[in-house]
């Protein structure tokens, strides 16, 4: 058996500690250990994914105010803008629903 930190091998599988570097050698510690690092990565990247969706809202929402100001807003009456407006708020409406659920 090597120890997980530093690689040194170990006289026998059943010591506790590792002879250089003191790290606890015990089967469930390591699996512990292997088990709580897969849920930081976890949950590292479902943060990534909810900053991702939230900043995709805000973007969404930045074209929308400026589409709306700049060029619907006169044309409220046209059909054309008034689906393009309909479909920015569907669209950002849709990306903060996901975010929020997502970081419930």
């Amino acid at each position: 058996m090597y120890c997980p930190r530093c690689g040194q091998q170990q006289i026998s599988d059943k010591v506790s500690f590792c002879a250089r570097c003191g790290l606890p050698l015990k089967a469930e510690l390591v699996v512990d250990n292997d088990q709580q690092i897969k849920q930081e990565k976890r949950a590292l990247k479902r943060t990534m994914i909810e900053v991702t969706l939230m900043m995709v809202t805000a973007f969404n929402l930045l074209i929308f105010l400026i589409v709306y100001g700049a060029t619907t807003l006169p044309h409220l009456t046209n059909r054309g803008f008034l689906w393009m407006w309909l479909s920015f708020v569907a669209a950002s409406l849709a990306t903060g629903a996901l975010g929020a659920v997502n970081l419930v």
